[in-house]
């Protein structure tokens, strides 16, 4: 198979209230190319710190390290390289980000130089949900209600199941019924103590470190939507207090 086929690319959901300002380019895309009877899928990771780009591309049976990767407001670059007959060929990356699509170009150059329209979607996998995210949900008086929710893997062993801890002024709880299809998470939480019963059905659509969603809640029979808009972030680590000296 020529090596050239690697990098050729061939050729919604509605927005829950809050859009996202800017795009964030971190997390999966895939584009595919098809060929005769097959489908070949090429995935790339993508992780965003500081402006520069990082990670790394699947496909045809190979992974390469993404280098040279930065984003400039709405657009974004990189190189793949790789070792061929002896010398190093390179395919370069460049394309305008939207929320859910990356249009753009791959420019292959193995001795000459060769052009291809590239278009990437974004998909979510259970990789790029995990983490500590910070939570607003508006009210209809327009308070904002701050929360937060931690999403771990079960275990090494079973990195497709997640666990999430969701704490609110209501209090610390687990979640329940957590499920990732066709890009969008959902999960419930439930709130049973003193009387009071909360019972919030979360549907949220990621998009890199951000995500926008909605919510159905049962308070007491009181029932009513929300929508939120949610950011990933470093949780805070507690300072360990200092040794004295000796």
């Amino acid at each position: 198979m020529s090596v050239v086929v690697l990098f050729v690319a061939a050729g919604g959901f509605n927005s829950l209230a809050h859009a996202a300002k800017t795009a964030d380019p971190t997390g999966t895309w895939k584009w595919e190319r098809k060929r005769d009877d097959r489908t070949d899928v090429s995935v790339l990771k993508l992780e965003l710190k500081d402006k520069l780009l990082t990670d790394l591309y699947k496909g045809y049976g190979v992974e390469l390290k993404v280098e040279k990767g930065k984003v400039e407001k709405d657009r974004l670059s990189f190189q793949l390289s790789f070792e061929q007959d002896g010398q190093t060929r390179l395919v370069t990356f460049q394309g305008k980000v939207g929320q859910d699509k990356i249009t753009g170009a791959v420019e292959l150059d193995f001795g000459e130089t060769r052009k291809f329209d590239w278009t990437a979607r974004r998909t979510v996998e259970i990789s790029d949900v995990l983490g500590f995210w910070k939570i607003d949900i508006s009210t209809n008086d327009g308070e904002i209600l701050d929360s937060s929710l931690k999403l771990t893997a079960a275990s090494k062993q079973e990195s497709h199941k997640v666990k999430g801890i969701f704490t609110s002024r209501y209090g610390v709880t687990e979640i329940k019924n957590f499920k990732l299809e066709k890009n969008v998470l959902t999960y419930n939480v439930l709130y049973d103590q003193d009387g009071r019963r909360l019972a919030v059905k979360f549907r949220v659509r990621p998009r890199g470190n951000s995500v926008v969603g909605s919510l159905d809640y049962d308070l007491n029979g009181e029932q009513d939507t929300l929508d939120f808009i949610g950011k990933r972030v470093e949780k805070k680590k507690t300072d360990k207090p200092k040794k004295k000296s000796e």
